[in-house]
């Protein structure tokens, strides 16, 4: 289990069988749930911590990493963005605190800050709400708790998956513009990033030039991913000479380095000719 894809600051992780998730510099942006899931007691499909995308197969989930990678920002706090002063979000606003558009609120608060608050603020709800079954009250309250406890779950499995260091990290980082708009920073100082490879072009490259080969082990894969050579965070372009079709394996050595761009290229040189 570990990272299987890379994208400029952007990760495809898998988490277990059929299950991976889309980070952005290390905090969770999405979670991905393939055919291949078989669901024990735990079903990640309605996992709260995160947005969850089901599709069918494994090229698909690569496909998803890149429409995260080319469509902008990823949320202040992933898949927990939810919170916050965001659209859509639980606003917690005291009388009295000062909190207006554009100061200081929850939204500021590292992830462990906004836990909790979330525990507390939901505890003091729900005990306020009598307990009352059909009271609004009780149920906001108990949507507070619940996402506090999500956040805690995450930390969890940072520290099972990453260490406690990383768990620590997510806990005490307070995402800024700066490193939200990384991505963007990136791109305004270096070449435009190249779009998704086209699946008219893929399918041109595998089934026409590759003849449903690994271009690179030359043995047969049903399951083709198009590597660029130059990467498409440099403007790599999706043109032929920098495409070829290689089978996971070959790919993930290619994303890894185990197989240099240069030998990509000479493999290119002499498909072509």
């Amino acid at each position: 289990m570990g990272v299987v894809r890379r994208d400029g600051d952007w990760r495809l992780e898998k988490l277990e069988n059929g299950v991976y998730a889309i980070t952005f510099d290390n905090a969770l942006e999405a979670k991905v749930v393939t055919s291949d899931y078989d669901p024990g007691i735990y079903d990640e499909r309605f996992d709260i911590t995160a947005p969850v995308h089901e599709v069918d197969s494994f090229q698909d989930a690569v496909d998803l990493l890149e429409q995260f990678a080319s469509s902008g920002n990823p949320s202040p706090m992933g898949g927990l963005g939810g919170f916050g002063n965001s659209d859509g979000g639980i606003e917690l606003e005291f009388p009295g605190d000062g909190v207006s558009d554009g100061e200081s609120g929850i939204g500021d608060l590292p992830p462990g800050g906004i836990s909790l608050v979330l525990l507390i603020a939901g505890g003091i709800v729900v005990f306020s709400s009598g307990l009352a079954l059909d009271s609004i009250s009780l149920l906001i309250g108990i949507t507070m708790l619940v996402s506090g406890i999500a956040i805690i779950g995450w930390v969890l499995v940072l520290a099972q998956r990453d260490g406690v260091s990383a768990a620590i990290k997510f806990l005490s980082t307070i995402e800024d513009d700066s490193k939200v708009q990384k991505k963007d920073s990136q791109s305004s100082n270096g070449p435009e990033k190249t779009p998704p490879t086209p699946q008219s072009l893929k399918d041109e490259l595998y089934f026409e030039r590759a003849g449903q080969q690994c271009e690179w082990c030359n043995n047969r894969t049903d399951q083709p991913e198009v590597h660029h050579i130059t990467p498409r965070s440099e403007g790599g372009p999706n043109e032929p000479s920098n495409l070829i079709v290689l089978c996971p394996g070959c790919h993930a050595k290619a994303d890894r380095g185990a197989i240099s761009k240069t030998k990509l290229q000479s493999k290119v040189r002499r498909i072509a000719q």
